[in-house]
């Protein structure tokens, strides 16, 4: 009886460890809807965002993409490598707003690091 209380045990407590990391890897990505809302509290600092790749763009030899977590779409510029289209990613990066007019905004998020 033992036996079978220690591997039911064992197979519970890697059922939770298993849950428990995915729910904090989805916990530390940074929604886009939240980066629109509040912009000015993720300006210049380093965040996660996680979603699928939906464009790619090239303009003046620069390229980047868009990528969309389910609550927004949102340019990605930089980290070596362009995702191709429909690809799930993970970005590490920093939010920057190089154009401000009146209410609007343009947000690109540069990434250091695409997984």
């Amino acid at each position: 009886m033992y036996k079978n209380f220690n591997r039911l045990f064992s197979l519970l407590t890697i059922i939770v460890l298993a849950v428990s990391l995915t729910a904090c890897d989805s916990l530390s990505a940074t929604k886009i809807s939240n980066i629109y809302e509040r912009t000015q509290d993720f300006q210049d600092k380093e965040i996660t965002v996680k979603g699928r790749v939906e464009t790619t763009v090239g303009l003046l030899g620069l390229s980047g993409f868009t990528i969309n977590d389910g609550t927004g779409t949102l340019l990605v510029v930089g980290g070596g490598k362009t995702p191709s289209v429909d690809s799930k990613v993970v970005i590490k990066g920093i939010i920057s707003v190089p154009v401000r007019f009146q209410n609007a905004s343009i947000i690109v998020f540069n990434a250091k690091e695409i997984k």
